[in-house]
């Protein structure tokens, strides 16, 4: 802090600061012409960092980084050049023909450089002790292999492993009694958010239009909402050829749901605002974007305040209730 200094970091950690931070630390500090200089190639790295890249913006990216480096000639002296500095044209032609960034990138292997260091035991010879440090760990790997109650050594499992499908951690609390209004608002909302049911929503939608041609839009989406899940119910009961998850999703939940505090699901763990006063990290807020009647995409934001899990047979589906 007195130096002023940041020091220490990997290459992560600068693409972050370069692709995250840096834009919103050089507003109203530099002039405009030198801070948009700075930030369009900030966005520039930030957009080809993507795990989705559209090949037909690949022609603007590609003018988009040599009007960066133009700018960057008007601002800065010639000694700031160098060939790093020259590679970022070339990078939207090595898109064009390896695919997206984080395919391949340095990360992976600098992060297992880290692995190999700590094999260094003398700094006169570093290569002899990671060849042995490598060799002696792969003897050891073969070993545990052939020998029964040991763990492997290398990459410890992660913490959310087996989980992505969903799992409760803490705050259990069972056989709660919900009103049947709230059960039914829970079971429309579960089944407006599955795949397998959406032919059937726009189909029952469909038919309650047709039904009621002089109703309001306000009306039809209301009754929609009420009579969904009876349709559904009715129409596939008894037909052996759809999904067993459709089937039991048609049935409906128990009466009998399920309350938690905390919950892991798609590699992310979920905490509600009570449980997260008692915690260190803050995992209650939630992001959702939605589309609406005019198709313009909003992101909503809320803090979350209880996690059900409503049992429908053999599946066991948790619905996040945010303020």
């Amino acid at each position: 802090m007195k130096d002023k200094k940041l020091t220490n970091l990997k290459s992560h950690d600068y693409h972050v600061l370069i692709t995250q931070l840096l834009p919103i630390a050089l507003r109203g500090i530099l002039p405009e012409n030198v801070r948009l200089a700075i930030v369009k190639p900030c966005a520039f790295l930030n957009e080809i960092s993507q795990k989705a890249i559209d090949p037909n913006k690949l022609t603007k990216l590609q003018n988009d980084v040599v009007q960066c480096l133009v700018s960057f000639e008007m601002v800065f002296p010639p000694s700031f050049f160098n060939i790093m500095t020259h590679l970022l044209v070339h990078i939207v032609k090595e898109i064009n023909i390896l695919g997206p960034v984080f395919l391949h990138n340095m990360f992976p292997f600098e992060r297992y450089m880290a692995v190999l260091k700590k094999y260094v035991c003398n700094r006169s010879c570093p290569e002899g002790y990671i060849a042995n440090g490598y060799g002696a760990e792969e003897v050891i790997q073969f070993c545990v292999d052939f020998i029964n109650d040991l763990s492997p050594i290398g990459v410890p499992m992660s913490c959310h492993e087996g989980r992505l499908k969903g799992k409760s951690t803490l705050g259990k609390k069972s056989n709660m009694q919900i009103s049947e209004r709230e059960i039914r608002k829970a079971n429309f909302t579960i089944l407006q958010n599955s795949s397998l049911v959406a032919p059937y929503m726009d189909e029952h939608m469909n038919i309650v239009r047709s039904k009621n041609p002089q109703k309001s839009e306000a009306w039809i989406t209301h009754h929609h909402i009420d009579s969904f899940a009876i349709w559904l119910r009715q129409k596939l009961m008894g037909d052996r050829m759809i999904d067993e998850q459709l089937q039991w999703l048609a049935r409906g939940p128990s009466i009998t749901i399920m309350q938690y505090q905390g919950y892991e699901i798609n590699g992310y763990t979920f905490y509600t605002r009570i449980q997260d006063e008692k915690s260190t990290n803050q995992n209650s807020g939630v992001r959702i974007d939605a589309i609406g009647n005019d198709w313009n995409k909003d992101s909503y934001f809320g803090v979350l305040e209880e996690i059900w899990e409503l049992d429908y047979g053999p599946l066991k589906i948790p619905l996040f209730r945010c303020q």
